[in-house]
């Protein structure tokens, strides 16, 4: 499926079509897989304390990246969107909204875990969950990048429910 996708986009970049075979993508992908099981082994091995504690950093700098979309010197634009991060030809292009999904999420579990009487009051939880979300939702929809804004909000909302959020305060 994946070979099927790419072969059109990659085939117009080419100098030589010749150069392709049809091999090229699985194996590129069969590599990236070896390496996210690599990372995704190491990561689990890392203490949950670990990940609170640099949650909040983590989402001030996933921020910082998300703002540094729209400096001309940094961001990017592909396709319409502001959604990569350049920072010259000897490093590789990042695109920060990967990173914010993972800090969001990480932030967010921390932020929930002790409010969990404090998330039923408009004022302690509601309100203070819409600013946490906005500020990435903003940044997101500015680029404009609607399909990481797909990921963000409903796994946030799902989150704020499960931790004990009042439904009527989800349908707002």
């Amino acid at each position: 499926m994946i070979n099927s996708v790419s072969v059109y986009d990659y085939l117009l970049t080419l100098k030589d079509p010749s150069q392709y075979t049809i091999n090229t993508f699985a194996l590129k992908q069969a590599i990236l897989v070896a390496i996210g099981l690599v990372m995704f082994t190491l990561v689990s091995m890392v203490h949950y304390k670990f990940w609170r504690k640099i949650s909040l950093p983590m989402y001030i700098f996933g921020v910082f990246m998300l703002l540094l979309l729209f400096h001309p010197s940094f961001g990017r634009k592909l396709n319409g969107a502001t959604g990569w991060l350049s920072f010259g030809a000897m490093f590789p292009s990042v695109q920060p909204i990967e990173f914010v999904k993972l800090a969001i999420i990480l932030y967010l579990a921390r932020w929930l875990e002790p409010k969990v009487e404090e998330l039923k009051s408009m004022e302690n939880g509601f309100i203070p969950f819409c600013i946490i979300v906005g500020i990435v939702g903003l940044l997101v929809v500015a680029q404009p990048d609607f399909g990481g804004l797909l990921v963000i909000i409903p796994t946030t909302v799902v989150m704020f429910y499960v931790a004990g959020a009042r439904t009527k305060h989800l349908f707002i």
